[in-house]
Order: structure tokens, then C-alpha cells, then sequence
């Protein structure tokens, strides 16, 4: 048991010894060649920015109809009134949801990328913003009909989409089955957080080196992971008194 408590401990240290190698390294290349990884990083943004628009519509032309046909399945399905046709129904209005919300989330990461061109192309940012205008209304408007089939599968549900609490009172309507679920991806969704945060730091570091980032950006990410860190803590206190 020690022997591997000391493995542990090693290859511990090893990583980091070995992180730190390879970020003096990184940051040492990235201050050699400083001007020309910032006219690269300068020449994305730029590319992404006139594509946003593109892309937006791309996510919006694919995943809208992918939802659709879930729907209109899990819709074709419902209506047998089979147990295991159910549950088949469910897991396609699962892929309808996640289709609404990978649709939404692309068009509202791209429209940063538009902004540092307004002055020169005020019609891009436009586009985008109306791209994502329109994304999120379909977004919001489609599932609250896939709630809707989702509470005539199950009547027990819960919860009225455009309400605040809908969360909440969504959460108090599953079962210990579905909570069960509800935790686990959480729980895995916290640990790939974790991990992204941590990432995005680096990233923000190496990149700080050859180009200017400024401090908004590493307060962003470091007010979004002590918000996480410490809702996660609070509730986990506060559960334990309980």
C-alpha cells in the first residue's frame, strides 16, 4: 500500500517537473518569435470573424433539422403507447435537445470573433448577431414543444420552460433514477470544467507572452471557476448538515 502511495507521489511530481519543461519551453519560443505567432493569432481571429456569420448558419442549417426529425420521430413514436417505444421516444427528444442547444452555443461563441470588425465591416457583426438572434429563439421556442412531448410521455413532470424556476421544479419531478443520472453528468461535467479551466489559464499565459491579452480575460476565467468551485462547495456544506 505505501509502496504504491509512493508510486502515486512520483509520477505525480514527474508530471509536474514535466509541465513545467514544457511550458519554459513553450514561453520561451513563443517570446522568440513574438511577432509573428501575434500576426498568426492576429490573422485567426480575423479569418474566424468574417467565417462567424458562415458558421452560424452552418450550425443552425444542420442542427435545426437534425431536432426536427428526433421530434417528429420521438412525436411517430409516442403515439403507440408501447413501454419500450417510450423510452425510445425520450432518448430522441434527448438528441432533439442536444441538437437545439449545440446550434445555440456555436452561434454565440462565433459573434465574439465579429466584434474587432465593425469599424471595418459593420455588416458582419450584424449578420452574426441576427444569426444568433435567431438561434436562440428557435432554440428556446422548439424545446419548450420537446418538454411539452416529454410531459405527456411522463405526466409526472413538472415545469413550464419559461419559468425561472423550471429547473428546480424539473429536478423535483424525476425520480432517484433520473437524479442518479443528473448527478453522475454532473459530476462528470464538473471534473471536464476543472480541467478546462486549468487549460485555458496555460493557454492564456503562453499566448500573454507573445501578444497582449490583458487582464479581463484571466479574471473571466478566474471568476467563472471560483463560481464554480464554491457553488459546489456551499451546496456540498450544506448538504452534509443536513
Amino acid at each position: 500500500m505505501k509502496q504504491n502511495s509512493k508510486r502515486r507521489v512520483a509520477r505525480f511530481l514527474g508530471i509536474m517537473a514535466l509541465a513545467a519543461c514544457a511550458g519554459g519551453v513553450v514561453g520561451f519560443l513563443g517570446a522568440m518569435h513574438a511577432d509573428s505567432f501575434s500576426g498568426v493569432l492576429a490573422a485567426v481571429g480575423t479569418a474566424l470573424g468574417y467565417a462567424a456569420p458562415a458558421l452560424a448558419a452552418l450550425a443552425i442549417c444542420i442542427c435545426c433539422p437534425l431536432a426536427f426529425r428526433a421530434y417528429r420521430k420521438a412525436l411517430r413514436l409516442s403515439r403507440s403507447g408501447q413501454d419500450d417505444e417510450a423510452l425510445c421516444a425520450l432518448a430522441a427528444l434527448d438528441v432533439s435537445i442536444i441538437a437545439l442547444e449545440t446550434q445555440a452555443m456555436v452561434c454565440l461563441c462565433v459573434l465574439p470573433f465579429t466584434v474587432a470588425l465593425a469599424p471595418r465591416a459593420p455588416a458582419v457583426p450584424l449578420a452574426s448577431a441576427a444569426l444568433t438572434l435567431a438561434s436562440l429563439l428557435i432554440s428556446v421556442f422548439a424545446q419548450r414543444h420537446v418538454i411539452g412531448l416529454v410531459k405527456r410521455l411522463c405526466p409526472e413532470k413538472r415545469g413550464d420552460t419559461m419559468d425561472k424556476n423550471f429547473t428546480r421544479e424539473w429536478y423535483a419531478s424525476c425520480d432517484e433514477a433520473e437524479r442518479a443520472r443528473i448527478g453522475f453528468a454532473a459530476y462528470k461535467s464538473f471534473l471536464a470544467t476543472q480541467y478546462g479551466f486549468v487549460a485555458a489559464i496555460v493557454v492564456l499565459i503562453i499566448i500573454s507572452v507573445a501578444t497582449p491579452v490583458g487582464w479581463p480575460a484571466f479574471a473571466a476565467v478566474g471568476a467563472l471557476w471560483f463560481v464554480q468551485k464554491f457553488t459546489y462547495f456551499y451546496h456540498s456544506c450544506q448538504r452534509s448538515e443536513k
